[in-house]
């Protein structure tokens, strides 16, 4: 008893600090809602941070009351340090569409790609943003929503993997690639009566008619929505098939309820070949709507 105690004294201690931090922005600048990543598996390496480089925070969005306003092309980067990075500001990490924990800036990553806003920074506690899993950081206040952020249990893992196989085969992908379907990642958000499972999937094949033998991904990405004790159903579905600089892969940032309707808004990241892009998912009418999208570091 007495340690769970201290744990969730730590905890309310670093959710404390992390209000605080937020709040400490200058609130003259808009909010500036952020992706937080692992930025050891992104296969890139950066000399300008220094050693043991953990985490990459990428703006997409200012937000005001609600409502995303997209990040101006021209951006100076200097002021968008200056305002937003200088002095290892600190930013509240929303997982699971919820506050739990912070997130320090140790120095931008502008050189990151030809063109970028992103800085690497530090998460606590960092297994909430570890391996494939990504995270929000904003500084500006939204509504916590009572959703529990899971792994998938086995059977969900079975029925996530026959919902994507479903969309191989809706897609027309060629019968070898329904064998080589590998999970990128799939992940439960949980509430009390209702289960939101996304998911993320690519299969590689050979195109030898090229001549060059390039590699084609063939990646899907889903949403099934589970309401009480009644069957998952897909109520979004996304594929894409493409070969070097056409290459598309859609992953799961996180859910944030964005507007404050109490409703969770799903954010992902879109990659390509040399760039990435977000996008924000809102429900209407029973159907998920892309809405907002931005794009993050590119070339």
């Amino acid at each position: 008893m007495a340690t769970q105690t201290k744990t969730n004294l730590g905890l309310l201690i670093v959710l404390a600090t992390s209000t605080f931090n937020a709040a400490s922005a200058d609130p003259s600048k808009p909010g500036v809602l952020y992706s937080v990543r692992d930025y050891t598996r992104s296969g890139i390496t950066y000399s300008g941070a220094g050693k043991n480089i953990k985490f990459l925070i990428e703006p997409f969005a200012y937000v005001s009351n609600g409502k995303l306003r997209n990040l101006p092309d021209n951006l100076d980067q200097k002021l968008f340090d200056r305002d937003y990075y200088a002095n290892h500001r600190q930013y509240t990490l929303f997982a699971g569409g919820k506050p739990s924990g912070s997130v320090s800036v140790r120095q931008n990553a502008f050189g990151i790609q030809c063109n970028s806003l992103a800085a690497i920074g530090d998460a606590t506690p960092s297994e909430l943003i570890s391996g494939m899993r990504m995270g929000l950081a904003s500084n500006a206040d939204f509504q916590a929503m009572q959703y529990t952020r899971r792994a998938p249990t086995d059977d969900e893992r079975a029925m996530a993997l026959k919902l994507a196989q479903r969309i191989y085969a809706q897609n027309k992908a060629p019968k070898p690639v329904t064998t080589k379907i590998r999970v990128t990642n799939i992940t439960v958000f949980q509430s009390a009566n209702r289960s939101i499972l996304v998911g993320s999937f690519a299969a590689n094949t050979i195109n030898k008619e090229s001549g060059y033998d390039l590699s084609v991904t063939h990646a899907a990405f889903l949403v099934a929505e589970r309401f009480g004790e009644a069957s998952y159903g897909a109520t979004l579905r996304w594929f894409h098939a493409g070969e070097e600089a056409d290459v598309e892969t859609q992953d799961l940032v996180d859910i944030l309820d964005v507007d404050g309707d109490g409703e969770p808004e799903i954010i992902t990241q879109f990659g390509y070949y040399e760039a990435v892009e977000y996008h924000v998912y809102r429900k209407a009418k029973g159907k998920w709507v892309d809405f907002y999208k931005q794009f993050g570091a590119g070339c």
